[in-house]
């Protein structure tokens, strides 16, 4: 019987990890629909709810560096059409188990309160509390990375580690595929690889893994080169450039927990560097493992984006999020104790804490488009046309509500459009101007002209001069939180 206590405490210990992850979960899972859709996020919806041939057409041409996700959530799109619970669903999920897996992966590390620590930041970032409400696979390939640097050390420690790196190449092409910057995560394990003090034999073989992965993936990385813009980003190097690396990454919007979080962090590292010096400790360290998944993918995008084209974007960078989660926990544990660094992440997460209701707002992701379709719903009668603006940015495409609320105003006439985006190698349908749309705007008795209230003027007046050359004349205007609809109508004398 005695012998029994040591043996049930790693399956107590991954009951309670589990428990904590479905917590998580059900704790993230609640307002994800509130948010409206956005424009990444319909281009999921365009692209996992086609036929597998127009999938398969569309990838040839544009995107298909989300393919295999589009793929994934190919069941979720046919199943419940442009649900948001149901969309963002896996990406909730996908945020617990990341969580737990967080937590193992600082556990070969540190101790159970370490551990926590690292998954308790984790799961309070104002990115993780965004990416789990998002219909993209920034959730999935955050999950993916940390499970590749898990199957990495274990591999690192194993005595026959061949099956273990079999299920990192699986895993890590499975990732690239999934979203390709998880190429540079690969890169960074093999920095990992040429740092840390292996026997010649192990090294060469985690490398082959490694490598392994990197030519299967060859053939996606030219079809994604070749598809002009698909890693292009919207924020240039400028001043701001540290802002978005620094907050953006891994905070989002909360200046005020990232900046906590990383005075935090390199006091203790401070401290940790002092400590060592003073007592001698030769306690192993993980900074060879974690420090290269942290700062490599960043300094890639960067320097990229410094010689050519900016391909930053914050939100893609979040798969290295579990690295700061867990040199944060490990750092804090060195200087201070383990008790402190669980304490000190939860401090952290709360003052994130306000991310979670911000991420659950209808205007979370700069659009409001259940507001203007209610106000349809209730008005419109089928038969009348509709007018959407296509402003410059196109994160704020109104014509999308058409894409993700067709239920609702699927009876609508849409004047500008021409082919649906289902019958097209493209993400989205193709379209008219305003102008060559008078035609069919000369048959209808009711249009709703729909437009983004920061489009620009000299738009507005372009789809105005169209409604007018029509005979139509406005009736009334609707204001919601970021969108108009103007209701015209035809004149009788």
């Amino acid at each position: 019987m005695m012998s029994a206590g040591p043996r049930a405490r790693p399956a107590f210990e991954a009951a309670v990890v589990i428990a904590a992850a479905v917590l998580l979960v059900l704790v993230e899972v609640q307002g994800i629909d509130r948010p409206s859709f956005w424009y990444d996020e319909a281009a999921t919806y365009s692209g996992a709810s086609r036929p597998w041939a127009s999938l398969w057409a569309m990838l040839g041409a544009i995107d298909a560096v989300h393919g295999l996700y589009y793929a994934l959530m190919h069941p979720v799109a046919i199943a419940f059409g442009p649900d948001p619970f149901a969309l963002r669903l896996t990406s909730t999920l996908a945020v617990g188990g990341a969580a737990a897996l967080v937590y193992a992966l600082a556990r070969q590390f540190g101790t159970r309160w370490s551990a926590a620590a690292a998954a308790l930041l984790f799961a309070g970032l104002g990115r993780t509390s965004w990416m789990a409400t998002e219909a993209r696979s920034f959730a999935l390939t955050t999950l993916l990375a940390t499970l590749l640097t898990l199957l990495l050390l274990l591999a690192v420690r194993a005595r026959r580690p061949l099956p273990l790196l079999v299920a990192y190449a699986v895993v890590a092409v499975v990732g690239i595929h999934v979203f390709l910057y998880v190429v540079l995560v690969v890169a960074a394990h093999v920095v990992t690889i040429a740092w840390l003090p292996l026997e010649l034999r192990r090294r060469r073989r985690l490398l082959v893994a490694t490598g392994v992965a990197a030519v299967l993936s060859i053939p996606l990385g030219i079809v994604v080169l070749t598809q002009r813009g698909q890693l292009g980003g919207v924020f240039p190097i400028d001043a701001d450039a540290v802002r978005h690396v620094l907050v953006g990454e891994f905070f989002h919007r909360e200046l005020g927990q990232g900046a906590l979080a990383w005075l935090l962090l390199v006091a203790a590292l401070l401290v940790a560097f002092v400590r060592r010096r003073l007592d001698g400790s030769h306690e192993p360290s993980p900074w060879r493992v974690l420090v290269p998944w942290l700062v490599l993918p960043t300094a890639v995008i960067l320097l990229v984006s410094v010689v050519g084209p900016s391909v930053l974007q914050p939100r893609a960078l979040v798969l290295s999020a579990p690295a700061f989660c867990v040199v944060f926990a490990e750092a804090v544990r060195r200087a201070f104790g383990g008790v402190v660094a669980a304490v000190l992440a939860v401090a952290v997460a709360f003052a994130g804490i306000g991310a979670f209701a911000a991420n659950r707002e209808l205007t979370a992701k700069n659009a409001d488009w259940p507001a203007p379709v209610a106000y349809l719903a209730e008005y419109s009668l089928p038969g009348d046309g509709v007018l959407y603006s296509t402003p410059i940015d196109y994160r704020t495409w109104p014509s999308l509500i058409g894409l993700m609320h067709e239920r609702e105003v699927g009876d609508l006439v849409d004047v500008t459009l021409l082919v649906p985006g289902r019958d097209r190698a493209a993400l989205f349908a193709e379209r008219s101007t305003s102008a060559a749309a008078i035609p069919r705007l000369e048959r209808l008795e009711r249009v709703f002209y729909v437009r983004a209230q920061a489009l620009a003027p000299a738009q507005i007046a372009a789809d105005v001069a169209a409604l007018t050359a029509a005979g139509l004349v406005r009736e009334t205007v609707w204001t919601g939180p970021l969108t108009d609809v103007e209701t015209w109508v035809r004149t009788t004398l």
